[in-house]
């Protein structure tokens, strides 16, 4: 059921003139929030700036496509195409590339109808059209779909999600695990900053306490860089990023060879060299990586 503010349906009933607008909010994962209409205007609705493609640049066009909406437990579900070409930005790069990275996976996305006796007189509030999360994106060179669907889709996960069969035949911690689980306890109060992926200023423990480092992987991108810059110059983009040791598979002798003599006389890419290495690689590239390492899987 949609819900209509008490002033917006004596509007509409008065048979008045009015002008519309679509509003489109979209929230990733991350907390990154981009709101966008597809008026010809930017259009400024409950505090927010919903811009437009029109009058500023970086940002896609948008098309919606139809609603399906059914009764039941059965989920309603949206297709929106945003048309990037070469231009729209998200993230701080490239909208295709990113959301090959997986920009937009599982991304709320909330589509709303704005009313308007004239243009920019907002007072008569919104009707929420659509609401849920993106289940699916079709990204490609000049636009990206996203499939969304309504929250009904939350009621089909698999509970628990992953399961987890463990080889020992004892609990975790039980008498005949051997493992004493009050050794393994940290008991205080976690920082305001703390979030999913962090736990910060937690008491007893310096910041950091629980930053077991990180491993640069897959630093020839399954050997699909190879083919587009010198392995000294992946290495040392790799090495160069914060990271506490790279993962390199070194199937041959002299590779190890090549790779320990490297190390020694390794001397860190600076934030210019890493950035000119990334431009040299083309975009055409860039995607293909993208769209190969989307379905990988090691074996």
């Amino acid at each position: 059921m949609k819900v209509a503010s008490g002033p917006l349906i004596a509007y509409l009933n008065s048979g008045s003139v009015f002008q519309m607008a679509l509003l489109y909010t979209i929230t990733l994962l991350g907390g990154g929030v981009y709101r966008w209409t597809s008026a010809d205007l930017s259009i400024v609705f409950g505090g927010n700036t919903f811009t437009s493609a029109i009058d500023q640049g970086g940002q896609p066009l948008i098309q919606r496509g139809p609603i399906r909406t059914v009764k039941g437990l059965e989920v309603d579900t949206l297709d929106i195409t945003l048309l990037c070409g070469d231009t729209a930005q998200i993230l701080g790069g490239n909208l295709t590339l990113a959301a090959h990275n997986g920009a937009f996976d599982g991304a709320r996305v909330k589509v709303e109808r704005l009313f308007m006796p004239s243009w920019g007189d907002t007072s008569l509030g919104s009707l929420v059209e659509f609401e849920g999360a993106v289940a699916g994106v079709d990204p490609a060179s000049q636009q990206v779909i996203l499939h969304v669907m309504s929250d009904l889709e939350k009621l089909q996960l698999q509970m628990p999600h992953v399961l987890f069969m463990p080889a020992c035949a004892n609990s975790f911690g039980d008498p005949a695990c051997g493992i004493v689980l009050s050794t393994l306890t940290a008991t205080g109060t976690a920082g305001a900053s703390t979030n999913a992926s962090q736990v910060t200023n937690v008491t007893g423990h310096v910041d950091g306490y629980y930053n077991l480092g990180v491993i640069a992987m897959k630093v020839f991108g399954q050997e699909q860089l190879l083919k587009a810059a010198p392995v000294e110059k992946l290495l040392a983009y790799a090495l160069s990023l914060p990271v506490s040791l790279a993962s390199v598979g070194m199937p041959q002798l002299e590779h190890i060879e090549r790779n320990a003599a490297f190390a020694r006389e390794f001397t860190p890419m600076s934030t210019r060299e890493r950035s000119r290495l990334v431009n040299s690689i083309e975009r055409g590239h860039q995607l293909a990586m993208a769209e190969f390492f989307r379905d990988h899987q090691d074996a």
